[in-house]
Formats: C-alpha cells, structure tokens, sequence
C-alpha cells in the first residue's frame, strides 16, 4: 500500500510543472493589459525553466492552449516585457552564448524587481564575458538605488566601461 501511495505523490509531483505551465497559459490569456504586465514582471523576477516554451509562444504571437489557437493583443509594452521575461529565462540556459546574449538584453530592459535573481545569478555565473554582461545590467538598475554608495558603485563601474549604452545611462 504504501509503494502504490509513493507513486501517486511522485506522478502528481511530476506533472505539476506541465499544470504550472497550462495555468500560467490560461492566466495569461484571461488577464487584461495591466496583469498581463504583473505577470510578466512577476515571471522575469522569478523565471521557472518550465515557462520559457510559454514566453516563446509570447514572444512568437502564437500561444495554443488546449490545441486552441489564442488570439493575443499586444501593446509594445507588453512586448518589451515578454523580451525581459524571456531574457531572465535565457540565464538559466546552459549554453554561456545563450546567457550573454540574455544578460546583453537585460542590460537595456531589466526591471528593479529583477535585482534579487540578477544578483544570485551573478554570484554563481562562471564564464567572464557573462559575468561583466551581469554586472553592468546590475549596475543600471543600481542607479537609481536608494543608498548613495550603491549608487555611486554603479556610476564608477558604467564610467569604466568603454560600453557607449553605459555612457548613456550615466
């Protein structure tokens, strides 16, 4: 009894993700403009490797849900969001290209809720061009950071890059 008990847990534990995924779908569609944008900061501030199909199909315009075509109004807002998600996502990627190029888009589109995930990533990124690509995303959004030396950090490490999108923040 108990075995039979065991793999029940482990088959629901199993197919949450793709529940996950369906629910986010559906929340998605049936949300207006203004949670369709909590939503996608919400995913960009916690990306789930489960999602990224989902923020393609975003990105894409082609979002099926139940083997159902999805009709999908999207502003430029929204768009740039679904950008910004969809990079958050691609830090997690194995491949160090994948991830630079993510952190390149996130220099332009990161948003302050994405401070706390951009600073784990950072921590734990191993390949260098990754990390500097990380580090100035970061130092943007400590521009605007409420205690004076954060923000001073940020001025010095834009100032030292001969990036010329860094210069323009400063």
């Amino acid at each position: 009894m108990p075995t039979a008990l065991y793999r029940f847990i482990l088959a629901i534990t199993l197919l949450l993700p793709m529940a996950a995924h369906a629910g986010d779908a559906d929340d998605f569609v049936a949300a207006n403009p203004v949670q369709q944008a909590k939503l996608l900061e919400a995913w960009a501030a916690q990306p789930d490797p489960a999602r990224i199909e989902l923020i393609n199909a975003l990105q894409q315009g082609e979002l099926t849900i139940d083997g159902q075509p999805k009709t999908l109004r999207l502003n430029n807002r929204l768009r740039g969001l679904i950008d910004t998600a969809l990079a958050s996502h691609q830090l997690l990627a194995a491949d160090a290209k994948t991830r630079l190029a993510a952190a390149q888009q996130l220099q332009k589109s990161a948003r302050p809720a994405q401070l706390k995930f951009l600073d784990q990533q950072l921590a734990g990124e191993k390949d260098e061009s990754v990390h500097a690509a990380l580090s100035l995303a970061l130092a943007n959004l400590q521009l605007v950071d409420a205690d004076p030396a954060v923000r001073l950090a940020a001025v010095r490490l834009l100032g030292e890059t001969g990036d010329p999108l860094a210069r323009t923040r400063l």
